[in-house]
């Protein structure tokens, strides 16, 4: 009689344990909008902007930035366990074109000069209600790029965002701020 009597509780016991479990992990897949987030159709150019020490310290020119197509979404926050914030992770790809031969200084020519050229570039994503209007700027986060080639950015910034703002949240948009060439001489 005793074994059925720690039979059963043990087995109401896990069962609920089991059962309250699956309910808050159900709670919090339902606070995270999971769609994705599309960029709100501004022109590239737009978007860009060269920091003073990218025309001061390179002397090869970034070839033009042709096509971002960028897109992010909710995810579970993986910075700190919290029902009430939520991570945004991002996916997108730039394409640069090829590094005109006659953009490379006379300096370079002598040696072997370079095919391309790479750059340090910050993305800077801004989340934005139905009506364009901008809830939240996330913290810049790096990445190199370089010229001839689409380059896949893709990351999680550190920022925690609060499920409020997420549920506002319907699109987004970005600005690239171009810093300096990781392979330029000067």
């Amino acid at each position: 009689m005793k074994k059925w009597l720690v039979f059963w509780l043990c087995f109401l016991f896990f069962g609920m344990g089991g059962t309250a479990y699956y309910l808050v992990t159900l709670y919090q897949e339902s606070l995270v909008p999971t769609r994705w987030l599309l960029e709100n159709g501004l022109s590239l150019a737009e978007r860009v902007d060269f920091i003073t020490e990218a025309s001061s310290k390179s002397d090869i020119p970034l070839p033009e930035l042709k096509k971002f197509d960028l897109k992010a979404k909710f995810i579970n926050p993986i910075y700190g366990e919290t029902t009430e914030s939520v991570s945004l992770g991002y996916t997108g790809e730039l394409t640069i074109e090829k590094l005109d031969r006659k953009n490379i200084p006379d300096s370079y020519l002598a040696n072997s000069p370079p095919a391309e050229v790479s750059y340090e570039v910050e993305l800077q994503i801004y989340l934005l209600d139905k009506d364009g209007i901008q809830l939240r700027a996330l913290k810049p986060v790096r990445h190199i790029v370089s010229s001839g080639k689409t380059n896949l950015l893709r990351d999680v910034p550190t920022d925690l965002i609060p499920v409020t703002i997420a549920k506002r949240t319907m699109s987004i948009d970005f600005k690239i701020y171009v810093k300096n060439c990781t392979n330029c001489r000067k």
